[in-house]
């Protein structure tokens, strides 16, 4: 079942790069709210804030690296300990590095499109999104979860 919601999440994040491609490339940002958020097209080369531009080979490297230790550790140990909370962190995080690894294998680049321009944060997408929220769901799950364990 995970596989299937994993690959439900990449064709989502999938879809909304589409929709922010035929949308948004080479147009006018779109204003969503006022003064906070627009949706804003960027051919993004690099990672997050745009360091190491044009270092695609060591991006797809490290991310294929990343999905292969993170599948190993998920079946040896968390699928075993049937923990609700790191199934969905691994889902997230699995899906969103996908996601980000096809267009850049597909584009040499990642496109991103939410931005909250007020507080001067780097332009992101859906994919970063699932990364970001599984990141924080890990942190939680380990700081505060876990420790009483």
């Amino acid at each position: 079942m995970r596989y299937v919601i994993i690959l439900i999440l990449i064709i989502l994040d999938q879809l909304s790069k589409y929709l922010a491609v035929i949308n948004l490339k080479d147009k006018e940002s779109i204003e969503v709210i006022p003064d906070i958020l627009r949706f804003n097209y960027v051919e993004n080369t690099g990672a997050a804030f745009g360091i190491m531009r044009n270092s695609q080979w060591i991006f797809i490297t490290v991310t294929l690296v990343f999905i292969v230790v993170a599948s190993i550790y998920y079946e040896k140990k968390v699928k075993i300990q049937r923990n609700k909370i790191y199934n969905i962190i691994y889902i997230l995080i699995i899906a969103g590095a996908i996601g980000n690894l096809i267009d850049r294998i597909l584009n040499r680049y990642v496109v991103d499109f939410i931005d909250f321009y007020t507080i001067n944060y780097p332009v992101f997408n859906v994919a970063d999104s699932f990364v970001c929220i599984g990141c924080v769901l890990l942190g939680w799950q380990i700081l505060v979860l876990d420790r009483g364990k």
